[in-house]
């Protein structure tokens, strides 16, 4: 009977246990194995972080210039007004500054070459509308200090396979007129490769309008934003305005200091630190 009362005994406890049942053999009593009570969790709502808007800073900070916010500084150039500028030049209504320059005025320059566009202050373009910049721009070979191979009234450049177009800046030129020790000085240019049958315009989707003051800033500009940028796909520029797709932000840890006071601001890091806005279209590097 005490046998039986252990056998019993045994095969209960091994039933309320997690241990399997054996196929054969004797069996041996075990203690039950004990599960602690399950507890539980309410559910509970995820937080995700989300990016902080930019907000309005002081000069040289990482934000807005709340001057530009208004968009008082966008002019918004149309197709008609680079049509003006074409006409114009064509009557023989613009001048170069020189009689030397002007032998160079509309002169062609070939697809692929590599350039530095930028604003020429002793040109005149006569007849021009108030709202545009009565001034042709100069293309130089390689960058603003390079040789003057034309004159137009608007230049377009863009991305090599190996370069990005180059908002360019010499520091010490921009400080010299900054500080007033030189009235104009060939120290800024929008560098990259000469693409003659490209405009981009304004109304394109996702063009930033950019601008240069060097009173006022030592880099080029979003000018809605007052941030600085560096490099893009594609950029079109006509009188003090440059329209480009594809921008580069500076960041503020790799910008150059500036030597005379500036004004530019600086774009907020996204996550994983790039500073880049993508070309939604791919836009298609030259090769040269």
């Amino acid at each position: 009977m005490a046998g039986g009362r252990a056998i019993a005994k045994g095969l209960a406890a091994l039933l309320k246990s997690d241990v399997p049942a054996p196929t054969g053999g004797r069996l041996i009593a075990r203690e039950p194995t004990l599960r602690p009570p399950v507890r539980e969790v309410p559910d509970r709502p995820v937080k995700y972080l989300e990016e902080q808007p930019e907000a309005p800073v002081e000069p040289l900070g990482i934000g807005l210039d709340k001057e530009l916010l208004s968009g008082k500084a966008i002019k918004n150039y149309t197709e008609d007004d680079f049509n003006i500028l074409d006409d114009l030049v064509s009557q023989g209504k613009a001048t170069a500054g020189t009689k030397k320059a002007n032998k160079l005025l509309n002169a062609p320059i070939k697809e692929g070459s590599m350039l530095g566009v930028r604003l020429n202050l002793n040109s005149k373009i006569e007849g021009v509308p108030e709202n545009l910049k009565p001034m042709l721009q100069t293309l130089h070979e390689n960058s603003a200090s390079g040789k003057a191979l034309s004159y137009k009234p608007y230049a377009t450049v863009v991305a090599t396979d190996k370069k990005k177009v180059k908002f360019y800046v010499s520091p010490k030129g921009r400080e010299d007129i900054a500080t007033g020790k030189k009235a104009k000085y060939p120290a800024m240019s929008v560098n990259g490769a000469y693409a003659p049958d490209l405009k981009i315009l304004p109304s394109d989707p996702d063009v930033v309008e950019i601008g240069f003051n060097p009173r006022a800033h030592h880099l080029f500009i979003d000018l809605k934003t007052g941030q600085a940028v560096k490099e893009a796909d594609a950029a079109t520029v006509i009188g003090d305005r440059v329209y480009a797709k594809g921008i580069t932000y500076f960041k503020k840890s790799e910008a150059p200091e500036p030597i005379a006071s500036s004004q530019v601001r600086y774009k907020k890091k996204k996550r994983g630190g790039s500073v880049i806005t993508r070309n939604p279209y791919d836009y298609e590097p030259k090769a040269i």
